[in-house]
């Protein structure tokens, strides 16, 4: 009878830790896969604003975490001046990390990943 109460309590452990995130924030970065360098203003609805400067081509920001919800992505190529200000707004949700790619063709690409999966 105890083995079998171990058995079960070992199962219900074991169920529910295969959950690896518990509520937590959604996190981003932007990764500059275009021939010069970008700056980047997010606004996210939470409030926060994150500003990055300088990104170099092949280069990845820094994760940043927001609070759930629309984020809105400013993104400046050089200087301004040949590529105008390209725009995109990401909706995150909480227990998701999300790559923000701006393309060698000025496209913009979002990749979310589960991290529950």
């Amino acid at each position: 009878m105890k083995v079998s109460m171990l058995l079960i309590a070992v199962s219900l452990v074991g169920f529910t830790s295969c959950k690896k995130c518990d509520g937590e924030n959604p996190t981003s970065r932007v990764l500059n896969n275009c021939a010069d360098t970008i700056s980047v203003n997010i606004i996210s609805t939470g409030g926060d604003t994150v500003n990055i400067y300088n990104l170099a081509t092949g280069q990845f920001s820094d994760y940043a975490t927001y609070a759930p919800g629309t984020a809105d992505y400013t993104i400046t190529v050089g200087n301004g001046g040949i590529v105008p200000t390209l725009y995109t707004s990401v909706v995150m949700q909480q227990c998701f990390q999300y790559n923000v790619v701006l393309e060698s063709d000025y496209d913009i690409t979002v990749v979310p990943t589960d991290l529950n999966e």
